[in-house]
């Protein structure tokens, strides 16, 4: 294993997951909500939603809480817990005989053998729960805050003989994912660590000429290589350039350019638990002047909030201290101007960090918990708003801290307008004279009076810095420079060995369309061209500008 730090075994998810559910009868025990005479009995059961019309198998993650309870891996299961007796019993659907040919199949004897739980078929489920003497049946039903989505639950025509509880047992769930256990931190440190060093790996093969999705593809297989992470926590981002201004970008289909920088949002799970990094990093492993001013000051955003955490602290507070920093670190560069207090009370950090400061995190990525009828309600100011969580921090509870600054064309005019911010604190003169120089490709074929405030292209003004950052560091000391390791004061001293395309890109400014017809145009490109690190994309350049010379010789 990488870094020789253990994975943690499967019975230590196992172990965990039962005393979750222990944990969570004994919470229901004592809830005044709950206490209700006679044999109380928890349903739970995990949905399974696949491509209609469709028989092929795909990845499926297992549901959140039913996860949780039982460690339970495989779909389309149900189970039970004897509230009083802290019992579970699990419930799997009937194997098919038939599906022996084609996969693996298990039976009730190998889910014992597996979770140590109790196991039963789907089918028989009426009759066991009524065995058990059930005089009441809760359900998981709840709202998620972030989505707004609601949980499934069984609704089994037999259920209805029995009184259903559906608000009791959704909060102490909740909370109970809130609070992390020993366990539970154990594997989270391991994802972690694992994030990192798959973020370390596209920062090694990241280079102008390659595509991003080059680069999630060499983060992805390392995990997948190193760590079996066979499912993603959520979608990768490779953004550089413009298209890292779209905090949710997908596409990871652009060509990386010279003194772009890249925006990496990814993260690893394991064991069911996840890891949200975002790294932000020059595409030539060298930041500009104008870059790393913003990258200091979001760096300091994100050092100075994980200095102050600790139980107790609100985590509204801590966001409203990053923007602090923000307004103040913008002002000393000159792209802001007035007093930072009052530019904090009338919202104008919004329009530079648009964002929530960070989220829970744990099976989900953004975990839940964060906004219960026992917590801090959600405030309605810009950027406030946006925040996945206004609590206290508690002992034990696992947040990311992610900050950052865009300079994002729609907030900085319309967007400012539609939400009242003024933007007379922002010098635009400054603001466009640091993104003109952030990259000089960008300005090939750009008139002169597209530079006019305001009259840029929509996401034109690329992102600067974002993110977790501090997880990157986490590895530092241990590698060396061909690792391509950012160092804690930025990218000093960075040392990565590149292939120099910058004549070669000058081609590649232009329509997405223009540049793959280039790419198409020499028909099946036999790799043994390739010279040493170089990439199929670096030989299109090179013959592109090989063919540009016969044509004027």
């Amino acid at each position: 294993m990488p870094g020789g730090f253990p994975t943690p075994s499967s019975k230590t998810t196992e172990s965990a997951s039962c005393r979750h559910s222990r944990r969570m009868c004994r919470i229901c025990q004592e809830e005044a909500s709950c206490c209700s005479r006679g044999r109380r009995t928890l349903c739970l059961t995990t949905p399974v939603t696949f491509p209609t019309l469709l028989d092929e198998e795909y990845a499926v993650r297992q549901e959140s809480f039913f996860y949780y309870l039982f460690g339970v891996k495989e779909v389309g299961c149900y189970a039970c817990i004897d509230i009083d007796k802290e019992e579970i019993t699990l419930f799997i659907p009937t194997p098919v005989l038939a599906h022996k040919i084609f996969m693996v199949v298990y039976d009730k004897g190998d889910f014992e053998k597996m979770y140590g739980t109790r196991t039963e078929y789907v089918k028989d489920m009426e009759m066991v729960v009524e065995k058990m003497g059930t005089k009441k049946i809760y359900v998981n039903y709840g709202k998620n805050s972030d989505s707004g989505l609601t949980t499934l639950v069984p609704e089994e025509k037999w259920m209805e003989k029995y009184p259903v509880d559906k608000d009791a047992v959704h909060p102490i769930l909740c909370e109970c994912r809130v609070i992390k256990s020993p366990q539970e931190i154990e594997i989270m440190r391991v994802a972690a660590k694992a994030g990192v060093e798959c973020h370390l790996e596209a920062m090694k093969h990241c280079r102008p000429g390659v595509l991003e999705s080059y680069v999630l593809s060499k983060l992805e297989s390392y995990g997948k290589e190193n760590y079996n992470t066979d499912i993603q926590p959520y979608l990768g981002i490779v953004a550089s350039g413009m298209g890292a201004a779209t905090l949710h970008y997908r596409l990871n289909d652009k060509l990386i350019e010279e003194n772009e920088l890249i925006l990496c949002d990814c993260g690893q799970l394991i064991q069911g638990y996840a890891s949200d990094i975002t790294t932000t990093f020059p595409s030539n492993g060298k930041f500009t002047p104008e870059q790393k001013a913003i990258y200091n000051i979001v760096l300091k955003m994100n050092r100075t909030v994980e200095a102050k955490l600790k139980p107790g602290v609100s985590w509204r507070d801590m966001h409203l201290l990053s923007e602090r920093i923000l307004l103040s670190g913008l002002k000393d560069l000159g792209i802001l101007k007035g007093d930072v207090k009052e530019m904090a009370e009338k919202r104008v950090g919004y329009l530079f960090m648009p964002h929530g400061l960070g989220h829970l995190i744990g099976i989900d990525v953004h975990e839940v918990g964060g906004y219960l009828k026992s917590t801090p309600e959600r405030d309605a100011q810009p950027g406030l708003r946006n925040l996945r969580t206004a609590r206290h921090m508690l002992e034990r509870m696992a947040i990311t801290v992610e900050p950052g600054c865009y300079f994002i064309d729609f907030l900085l005019n319309d967007g400012a307008k539609l939400l009242g911010i003024p933007t007379s604190y922002i010098d635009f003169d400054k603001v466009l004279f640091t993104h003109a120089l952030d990259s000089t490709l960008h300005e090939v074929g750009r008139s002169e009076d597209r530079r006019r405030r305001g009259d840029y292209r929509d996401g034109d003004r690329p992102t600067v810095s974002r993110g977790t950052i501090s997880l990157c560091f986490l590895a530092a000391e241990n590698c060396g420079a061909d690792r391509s390791v950012h160092g804690r004061k930025g990218l000093e001293g960075h040392t990565r060995r590149l292939v120099d395309l910058r004549s070669c890109l000058s081609f590649y400014v232009g329509s997405r369309a223009t540049r793959w017809s280039f790419c198409w145009g020499f028909g099946a490109v036999s790799y043994t061209h390739l010279r040493a690190h170089e990439t199929p994309e670096h030989l299109v350049c090179r013959l592109l500008l090989e063919k540009k010379k016969k044509k004027k010789k």
